[in-house]
């Protein structure tokens, strides 16, 4: 089989983003576009080293052509008998968390947020109000994602918010 990159999305340098395994494509090089596999173990193809979230998606357009090698006397034939055509694509996600607590806490101490004791008083019926947003941030959608945020045991939950519609203690 002979794997041909077709197209690639490339870097703010115009470089591929995405490489052949070594592992899979003995002789190819960094850049090549083509990797043949004399084996038939498969190939792989991966981002280049330096790819982090905010260059996500990537993607990579690959011909696989199945070539079909005859001997006739003393000359041997190589005939491209088939080939199919498919996208790879690279997507990831990531979230920014934002939390902050309306300065009414009489003291807050976590792994995340401590804050200063203020000067207020309270009784047992106050109230103070925690934001927690979550934004994706990213160009991909992100799927199944749960936030938690976890509640002294000395605190109550009276009520909250929830703009996407999930209530959960």
């Amino acid at each position: 089989m002979e794997y041909t990159i077709d197209s690639v999305t490339e870097d703010e340098n115009g470089d591929p983003t995405v490489e052949w395994i070594e592992a899979f494509c003995e002789d190819a090089e960094p850049g090549d576009e083509t990797c043949i596999d004399e084996n038939n173990s498969g190939v792989g193809l991966n981002p280049v080293s330096g790819i982090n979230l905010d260059d996500l998606p990537i993607e990579a357009t690959v011909t696989a052509t199945y070539y079909f090698v005859v001997q006739y006397g003393d000359e041997t034939y190589e005939f491209a008998l088939k080939d199919y055509t498919f996208t790879k694509e690279w997507i990831g996600g990531f979230l920014t968390v934002d939390k902050h607590v309306e300065q009414h806490v009489l003291t807050w101490y976590g792994e995340d947020v401590t804050l200063d004791a203020s000067d207020v008083v309270s009784d047992e019926n106050y109230l103070a109000t925690v934001h927690v947003t979550v934004e994706n941030d990213s160009n991909s959608d992100i799927h199944n994602v749960t936030v938690r945020d976890a509640v002294p045991a000395e605190l109550g939950v009276v009520d909250w918010l929830d703009r996407a519609g999930f209530r959960d203690l």
